[in-house]
């Protein structure tokens, strides 16, 4: 028996919060490890390949986020994508991921051009971002996910270097209506086309580089379908079953052993999107139904555009006291600093939660009485 969308909507907004705050803090702790405390990520490293393969949690976003657009707007764009509607769904989403963005990005710039300026002996930092006046244009206007100046490069980020991501749904927002609205009409065609675009990441990256960890224009790419893939899941299989928690569990324990055994990335995606569908479809899941993990599930966007201000400032703070890099300390002295750099990073983030993104969903709900806020108090 299919389950109401409207009991539906009421059991699974907790879970994907709890989901959203788990990938948060796994990149989190990735890039902390592997770009400023080397020593605690090779530790990581030896006891399991998980870590290296942790920026998989990026498609668990991208996948989360198709799934959210869907189950938000489905009745919105069902029959038609007018120019009302569009511009309101494009201004949400920029109230949304803007203001936080450009305001962490305003501080980067203002530690790397302005204190950076100033400090003369200090010890060069090992961890290297393109921070010039192009790459800092490109990242005001969102467009470094764009491919524009990427020169072939792949890799490469800049400036706030998590935000590629956040610069690869912005461009994907754009298409996101219509993609809607295609699943909405034309399913079965929709689906294919879906599965083709899911193809593409195995025979268009993964095949040619050997993983998906990529950025700029291919990282958009990886984006738009794994946004395509959450879409799918929700128009497929959203509300067709119900699970127990226990089949959830197990399922996420094989993809973690899977991972571990280094199965191919896009197969791992794969396995990421049916995770979701048991997710939602669970009856009821006591783990993701912490309270601290919905704390992380919506502080997830703040502590995920965060860290990595957090991370340049101890480093400039570790480079003016000891004038050598923290990326040379001993394994002790980084493990203290992995405590202080999270403790700041979930301190930041809630303060940045509270006071933007808050703020700003506040803003408008105010110019639009009608907006539904999900239980974060934040606009999906």
């Amino acid at each position: 028996m299919d389950w109401p969308v409207a009991k539906a909507k009421q059991d699974y907004l907790y879970q994907l919060d709890s989901l959203r705050g788990v990938a948060a803090v796994v990149i989190v702790l990735l890039h902390f490890c592997a770009y400023l405390l080397p020593r605690i990520g090779d530790s990581f490293r030896a006891i399991t390949p998980v870590f290296d393969r942790s920026y998989l949690a990026v498609d668990l976003f991208f996948i989360l986020s198709g799934f959210v657009m869907a189950y938000k707007y489905s009745s919105v764009f069902e029959w038609k994508v007018d120019i009302s509607s569009y511009r309101n769904f494009m201004f949400r989403r920029f109230i949304r991921i803007y203001p936080l963005h450009i305001i962490v990005l305003a501080l980067l710039v203002l530690l790397h051009w302005g204190g950076e300026s100033i400090s003369l002996g200090m010890a060069e930092d090992p961890f290297k971002v393109i921070r010039n006046k192009f790459t800092l244009v490109s990242n005001v206007f969102l467009l470094h996910s764009s491919g524009i100046g990427d020169q072939g490069c792949y890799n490469c980020t800049s400036w706030n270097y998590p935000s590629w991501s956040i610069s690869a749904e912005w461009l994907s927002y754009f298409l996101i209506p219509f993609v809607v609205l295609f699943f909405k009409k034309w399913r079965q065609l929709a689906s294919f086309i879906s599965l083709i675009l899911f193809g593409g990441l195995y025979f268009m990256i993964e095949a040619r580089i050997g993983h998906l960890d990529v950025a700029s224009s291919l990282g958009w790419y990886r984006c738009i379908s794994e946004m395509f893939l959450g879409v799918l899941v929700y128009y497929v299989g959203f509300g067709r079953f119900r699970v127990k928690e226990f089949w959830v569990n197990l399922f996420f324990g094989i993809t973690i052993l899977l991972i571990h055994f280094r199965s191919p990335d896009s197969f791992v995606v794969a396995l990421i999107a049916i995770l979701l569908l048991l997710v939602v479809n669970s009856h009821g899941h006591r783990v993701l139904d912490f309270k601290w993990l919905r704390w992380l599930g919506q502080r997830s966007y703040s502590i995920y555009i965060v860290h990595a201000l957090v991370q340049d400032v101890l480093s400039f703070g570790w480079r003016m006291t000891f004038l050598y890099p923290v990326q040379d300390s001993g394994k002790y002295s980084q493990l203290t600093m992995l405590f202080i750099a999270f403790s700041l990073t979930l301190f930041a983030a809630h303060f940045f939660y509270e006071n933007v993104e808050v703020r700003f969903a506040t803003v408008l709900k105010k110019s639009n009485p009608k907006t539904n806020l999900h239980s974060s108090r934040i606009p999906i």
